[in-house]
């Protein structure tokens, strides 16, 4: 079910990996729709945050602080061996 632009993740099961080894992560982004002009910039950033269910403040939330196996640091590796790469579609005016 998966496409060039949109990787399927079907959660069926745990792969543990290893301590200071690389591994392939092909992530989607929510769709969204913005118009880019000439000279602006599109930023895009990697952050942890806690894990569960979240709303926003005032209405009724579950526990965003599930418990979780990631311990250490995680990092994106760009450049050279890694292709890391982000997929935008350009949609003619």
């Amino acid at each position: 079910m998966s496409t060039p632009s949109e990787p399927y993740l079907t959660h069926e099961r745990e792969d543990l990996i290893e301590p200071n080894t690389a591994y392939p992560v092909e992530l989607s982004l929510w769709p969204t729709s913005m118009v880019l002009h000439a000279g602006e910039r599109l930023v895009v950033e990697i952050a942890g945050h806690p894990v569960g269910p979240w709303a926003p403040d005032g209405l009724p939330g579950g526990d965003i602080d599930l418990a979780t196996r990631n311990q250490g640091v995680q990092r994106v590796l760009t450049g050279g061996a890694y292709d890391s790469h982000l997929l935008l579609p350009v949609v003619p005016e």
